[in-house]
C-alpha cells in the first residue's frame, strides 16, 4: 500500500513520520492510512507510546491514521486496539479541532467539497482532474496531502499537487496521469490540507475518499516534449560536476520519461550514465541529479554544447553551453595493488604505497610498481544495466587483475543499500578474469535511489546502481 505523509511545517516523506507540531497526540506511523470504502466501522488510535486516545477523531488526519478519511470516529482508552467506532459519516469530510485534552473533531461544514476528482470512471491511460477546496482562512498558508493507494497506477501524489496554498488562495487543480490496466481496477484518493487558522489553532481537513475506476482499452499518451533544461552551475571547473534538471511541456505519462544527455566534446565533459534525469510520472520536473562530469586535465578552457531529448515525436534536442575552465586535478593513491612513482596525471608524479594490503611493499614480488608479493585483486566491477526500475534486477560483471588460479578466486561482493540485494560472494572460475552476479531490487513507488556496488579481492572496486521507483 502507498503512503505519503506531508504535515504541517515537515517536509513531505514517504516513510512514517511523527508531525510533533499539532497540539493534538502524535501518533505512531506504524499503521497503514485507512483506504476503505465503505468506512472501516471500527479502527485504532493511539499515541506514539501505543495508548489508546479518547474523544472524536477526524479519520485520515496525522492523529486519524488509522481510520477511513474524512469519517468520523468515536474513540475510547478501553482497549489498545479498535478503540474506535464510526461516529458520523460526514458528506464532504472533516476537520481537526486542536484540542489539547480529549479529541474533539467535527464534520467539515464548508460550501465546496475538499477534493473533486474527475472522470471517476475512465480508462486508463487518461488523464485526470483533481481540485481541492480550503475555504477556511489559512493566514500562514495551507500544506498540500494527497494520498492514494495506487501510486503504481495513478503516480505523482508526491510532485503533482503544489507543495502548499497560499494565504489568499482558496483552492488548486491540476492533472494526475494513470497507467494502462488490463482489468477494471479502483484507485482510492483523498486530500488532508494541513493549516493554521486565524485564531493560531494547528487544523487538518480531510476530505472523503474518492474513487476512481479505471477500465482496460485506454493507451499512454505520447512522450511530452521538452519544455527546458538547466545546467547548475553552468561554468565548472576542471573535475567539477554539473546538477542537470530537466522540465517537460505537459506532465509525464505514468511511466515517467527518461531524458537522455550528450555532450559535444566529451573528453572535455562526460555525460554521467546514473545521472541522466528522470521525470517520474503526474510530474514536470525532473530531481536535480549530477548528469555531468568535466574532464581532470583541461588544457584551456573549453565551452561544451550539452544536448538533451526525450524522444519526443518532431522536436530536435534542446541545448545549453557549459564552460568548462582550464586546470588540472591530480590523481590520488588509491593504496594498491599499484604503487611507486606514478604520473599524476598533470604533468607530475605521485608516489603511492600499499596502505589497504597490510604487509606488502612496493615491489616486494619482484614486479616493480606492484606491491608484493604479488596478489591476484579486483581491478574492475561493472553493472549492466546501470540504471532499473524498482523490483527489476542488473548484472554484475567482476573483473580480475589475472586468470583465477585452480580451484577459483572467491570474490566478496556487497551493496550499500539495503533495497539493492547482491550475493555476498561469488567464485570466478580457475583459468577466468571474470564472473557475473545478479543484483535484485524490491519494489517502490516514485523517487530514485543509488547503491554502491563493491567487490574485494586483493583490492575494493565500487560501482554505482541506480533505482528509479515504479
Amino acid at each position: 500500500m502507498y503512503l505519503e505523509v506531508r504535515s504541517q511545517r515537515l517536509v513531505w516523506s514517504s516513510f512514517f513520520t511523527c508531525a510533533t507540531v499539532f497540539v493534538v497526540p502524535c501518533t505512531s506511523y506504524l499503521r497503514a492510512q485507512n483506504f476503505s470504502v465503505p468506512p472501516a466501522q471500527k479502527c485504532t488510535v493511539t499515541n506514539i507510546a501505543g495508548n489508546p486516545i479518547q474523544g472524536t477523531v477526524c479519520g485520515g488526519t496525522s492523529h486519524g491514521l488509522g481510520c477511513t478519511a474524512g469519517v468520523l470516529y468515536r474513540c475510547n482508552t478501553n482497549s489498545r486496539t479498535n478503540n474506535c467506532s464510526i461516529q458520523s459519516t460526514c458528506s464532504n469530510g472533516c476537520l481537526t479541532n486542536g484540542s489539547a485534552g480529549s479529541l474533539n473533531d467535527s464534520c467539515f461544514t464548508g460550501p465546496f467539497a475538499p477534493i473533486n476528482v474527475s472522470p471517476l470512471n475512465t480508462v486508463g491511460g487518461a488523464d485526470l482532474s483533481v481540485t481541492l477546496n480550503l475555504n477556511n482562512a489559512h493566514p500562514d498558508g495551507a500544506y498540500v496531502n494527497l494520498k492514494i493507494d495506487r501510486g503504481d497506477i495513478v503516480p505523482g501524489a508526491y510532485c503533482a499537487p503544489p507543495f502548499e496554498l497560499s494565504s489568499t488562495q482558496a483552492s488548486t487543480t491540476f492533472g494526475l496521469s494513470s497507467a494502462v490496466v488490463n482489468a477494471t481496477t479502483p484507485v482510492h484518493m483523498f486530500s488532508d490540507l494541513s493549516y493554521t487558522d486565524s485564531a493560531g489553532v494547528s487544523r487538518e481537513l480531510a476530505s472523503r475518499i474518492q474513487v476512481v475506476t479505471f477500465n482496460p482499452g485506454g493507451t499512454l499518451p505520447p512522450t511530452p516534449p521538452l519544455a527546458s533544461f538547466s545546467l547548475s552551475p553552468s561554468t565548472i571547473n576542471a573535475g567539477g560536476q554539473s546538477v542537470v534538471t530537466a522540465t517537460l511541456s505537459r506532465m509525464a505519462p505514468a511511466n515517467g520519461v527518461q531524458v537522455n544527455l550528450s555532450s559535444s566534446n566529451s573528453s572535455v565533459a562526460n555525460i554521467v550514465n546514473p545521472g541522466q534525469p528522470f521525470i517520474n510520472g503526474s510530474c514536470l520536473t525532473s530531481n536535480g541529479t549530477v548528469g555531468v562530469q568535466a574532464a581532470n586535465n583541461v588544457p584551456q578552457t573549453t565551452t561544451v554544447t550539452i544536448s538533451a531529448s526525450d524522444g519526443a515525436t518532431g522536436q530536435n534536442p534542446l541545448t545549453q553551453p557549459l564552460t568548462v575552465n582550464a586546470g588540472c586535478v591530480p590523481i590520488t593513491c588509491s593504496g594498491g595493488p599499484s604503487c611507486g612513482q606514478t604520473p599524476d596525471g598533470c604533468g607530475g608524479t605521485i608516489n603511492c604505497g600499499c596502505t589497504n594490503l597490510p604487509g606488502q611493499t612496493c615491489g616486494g614480488g619482484g614486479v616493480p610498481n606492484q606491491c608484493g608479493p604479488a596478489v591476484l585483486a579486483v581491478s574492475a566491477v561493472s553493472m549492466n544495466p546501470s540504471t532499473v526500475v524498482a523490483g527489476n534486477s542488473s548484472t554484475g560483471t567482476v573483473t580480475l587483475n589475472g586468470a583465477a588460479p585452480s580451484g577459483g578466486a572467491l570474490v566478496t561482493i556487497s551493496s550499500s543499500n539495503s533495497f539493492v540485494q547482491v550475493p555476498g560472494s561469488i567464485t570466478i572460475a580457475q583459468g577466468q578474469t571474470t564472473g557475473t552476479f545478479t543484483a535484485t531490487t524490491t519494489a517502490f513507488m516514485g523517487g530514485s535511489l543509488s547503491a554502491q556496488i563493491s567487490a574485494a579481492k586483493g583490492d575494493t572496486v565500487n560501482t554505482t546502481l541506480t533505482v528509479t521507483g515504479q
